[in-house]
């Protein structure tokens, strides 16, 4: 087995003295040699904009921060976009200090940084913030060298992921870091060529030292960041008094406490029996009656779906953290997770075989037992069996139908903890089915080419609930200018919308919206006809793998349907000249066909109707030909031209 790989034993990191220690401070300028001066190219990385010549992270959890050093070295005109030096945090676990940045000129001449510090949000959510700061580095030239370096405190201990490929070419780099407790380090996908050994230091430091690592190259349709990139991991042990090296026997303690958590909070539940019994009443069949129970509990306010609010705000709260399943109910309110255990309590008490399984999230990584980190299993589902059936359910998940799941919490392993035992489960992926688009149009072609009309656009499953999900909170004003975006992004061309007739913003079901549509130029004059491209909805779809060769996976989110049925009427005395033949392929789990129909009547009219059908999710880079093969037929189908003819010139 390659140790390189795989994660090592849990180890005691005994904690050095911050005034002994070499790394625990900010790095020093580092002295730039002439030739990295006078450079214009580098030989391992033909054609790069830009380089990193040196990078430097060092990171002590005894005093909870992290200083980074960076110099990029500027060798195109559009490399001097790394003048703009973005540092990305998450402000609800850290801050950035002492941040210091500066130019050097081809010529030597230094130019600290004297500027403002601009911040903007770039995305939050219940658990996190994430900030990024810009500063903007003057006098970046062709040939100069950006540098920047700052502190990272931050309020808590945090497993830490380092990347050891960035975005760029990175000549050298090293990477040192100091725990406050027993850890579980490692490379789990492996090293980079050249990579030196990862050693314990006698100050304590776990350091590691790369030199000529290629840029991190980002694909269409790659799975996360995270599975494919080389990678450092300091995760700290959860069973750190008593660390274990075999899986099992880390699960079954890890199940045990869990299963004792799960006990507590669910401590009284029997008092529920006379409200299931009236909710779902035992003579109803079995599926009526969980559908019941899930109703009831989705119903509830769920907490975990509020706008955030400040320290001030929190304080001023006067609510009661439920600490029971039965305070859940009696207060009719709870956090996400709180609710999926009211939901466990009264199906147990209706009778069932119910169980709690735990999954990861794998839009950001995928879990791995033999990691020995429960960290990435941050979602508790209710796994319920009946009638030969089973079903994975969350109610504490808003906006989510019953016997659904979000994507990212399916198709995955999952810990079963039923009776204090666990047993690994699988959580089943959905079908296309279930995530269904469809998009209808009637529209008008005026004779400069413009297009307009209604269309209509219904989303089912997964495509609902995101949209639901990206909104909640926001005002109607927001709403519809997201709503207009999203419209505008499925589109290819320029386009201008307006909702006119809004979603059901707050249900489960379909999520149908109706706008009209202005497309300028959509038919382009040529003599005396006019050319149309046969499809209208393909942006995102019809400009994946184009490039001749694959180096990552493929990785689908989940499965769907996509369809569009667009009927355009012409102008009076218009004629269709030319239907093309349309196009088809099935792969068996990707089917794609598009069709034009000529339609007769006062006017003539042409009506295309398009069906993209997905049920892939991961596929090795091997397999790369006939997908890329796939997507060139789509295209090709796609951008196939109808012609019209009679306007005149």
């Amino acid at each position: 087995m390659n140790s390189a790989r795989i994660f090592m034993a849990a180890v005691a990191i005994t904690a050095a003295a911050v005034t002994t220690s070499a790394w625990a401070a900010m790095p020093e300028w580092r002295t730039v040699p002439p030739a990295e001066l006078a450079m214009n190219s580098e030989p391992n990385a033909p054609g790069a904009a830009a380089i990193i010549l040196y990078m430097e992270l060092n990171r002590d959890d005894n005093v909870r921060r992290e200083y980074r050093y960076q110099q990029i070295k500027i060798l195109t005109d559009e490399g001097r976009s790394f003048g703009d030096v973005q540092l990305a945090y998450d402000s609800k676990r850290e801050s950035l200090k002492d941040i210091e940045a500066r130019t050097i000129r081809r010529d030597g001449t230094i130019v600290p940084f004297t500027g403002v510090i601009t911040e903007k949000p770039l995305a939050s959510g219940a658990d996190r913030k994430l900030v990024a700061k810009t500063i903007p580095l003057t006098n970046v030239e062709v040939g100069s060298i950006v540098e920047v370096r700052y502190a990272r405190h931050f309020n808590g201990i945090y497993d830490t992921r380092w990347a050891l490929a960035n975005n760029l070419f990175t000549r050298e780099a090293h990477y040192a870091f100091n725990g406050s407790g027993s850890l579980r380090y490692g490379t789990p996908r492996g090293v980079p060529p050249g990579t030196s050994p990862l050693t314990k230091s006698k100050n304590g430091y776990l350091t590691l030292e790369t030199r000529n690592v290629a840029a991190f190259e980002q694909e269409d349709f790659s799975p996360p960041d995270q599975e494919i990139q080389y990678r450092l991991d300091f995760i700290y042990s959860w069973d750190w008094d008593h660390p274990a090296k075999d899986p099992d026997k880390f699960w079954k303690r890890y199940a045990e406490e869990q299963a004792e958590q799960t006990r507590r909070f669910l401590s009284g539940s029997g008092a529920l029996k006379s409200e299931v019994a009236q909710l779902a009443p035992p003579g109803a069949p079995a599926e009526e009656r969980l559908r019941k129970l899930y109703e009831a509990c989705a119903r509830l306010r769920n907490k975990s779906y509020e706008p955030d609010r400040s320290d001030d705000e929190i304080k001023r709260d006067d609510e009661a953290v439920p600490a029971s399943v039965r305070e859940v109910w009696k207060r009719q309110y709870g956090w996400a997770g709180q609710v999926n255990l009211l939901f466990m309590a009264m199906v147990r008490e209706a009778g069932f075989d119910v169980a709690e399984v735990w999954v990861g999230d794998r839009s950001e990584s995928f879990f791995e037992p033999n990691q020995m980190d429960p960290g990435p299993l941050e979602m508790r589902l209710i796994h319920v069996k009946f009638d030969g059936k089973e079903l994975f359910l969350s109610p504490g998940t808003k906006f989510l139908p019953f016997g659904s799941l979000p994507w990212t919490r399916t198709a995955q392993s999952g810990l079963r903890i039923q009776d204090r035992k666990f047993t690994w489960v699988r959580v089943p992926l959905q079908q296309p089915d279930e995530s269904r688009s469809r998009r209808v149009a009637n529209l008008s072609l005026l004779p400069d080419g413009t297009l307009e009309g209604t269309v209509q656009v219904t989303q089912t499953g997964q495509e609902a609930l995101w949209r639901r999900n990206r909104e909640n909170n926001e005002d109607a004003a927001h709403r519809r200018k997201f709503l207009e975006s999203d419209l505008i992004d499925m589109l290819s061309g320029s386009a201008i919308v307006k909702v006119v007739s809004d979603p059901d913003w707050d249900g489960t079901g379909d999520f149908r919206v109706e706008y009209k549509l202005t497309i300028p130029g959509r038919a382009i004059r040529a003599g005396n006809r006019l050319l149309m491209p046969l499809a209208l909805f393909v942006q995102g779809t019809n400009t994946a793998f184009k490039r001749a060769e694959r180096k990552n996976p493929m990785y689908f989110w989940y499965p769907y349907i996509a369809e569009e049925d667009v009927r355009i009427d012409l102008p009076q005395g218009w004629k269709v000249g030319e239907i093309p033949d349309g196009e088809a392929m099935d792969l068996k789990r990707a089917t794609y066909s598009i069709e034009a129909l000529k339609m007769s009547g006062a006017t003539e009219a042409v009506r295309t109707r398009r069906s993209l059908r997905m049920n892939m999710m991961f596929l090795p880079p091997d397999t790369y030909t006939p997908i890329q093969k796939f997507f060139q037929t789509m295209r090709a189908g796609d951008e196939q031209q109808v012609v019209i003819t009679g306007g005149g010139k």
